[in-house]
């Protein structure tokens, strides 16, 4: 690949703190579905419906992330209808 500096990338990741409660921004894991249907709501409305950018406009770059994660999971569970056919269930 031309362009990827991997001792960048890997210093990088060497710098990354670990999150704490003193201020420093802390990643919280959500359900799936939560995490859905927070995008398909947020989708809906063009804005940031939580989070530090709440009330903003969605730019382009993260209405098409929120698209693609959910067209993933209705690939997702499209595959598992079609194997559960298949299976005879």
């Amino acid at each position: 690949m031309a362009g990827f500096n991997v001792e960048k990338w890997a210093q990088g990741i060497r710098d990354l703190k670990p999150t704490s409660s003193s201020g420093e921004k802390k990643r919280r894991w959500g359900k799936p579905k939560e995490t859905a249907k927070q995008f398909a709501d947020e989708m809906r409305a063009r804005k940031h419906l939580n989070g530090p950018k709440k009330g903003q406009d969605l730019t382009t770059q993260e209405f098409l992330y929120r698209s693609g994660y959910m067209q993933a999971r209705r690939d997702s569970a499209e595959m598992y209808k079609y194997k559960q056919r298949k299976q005879g269930k």
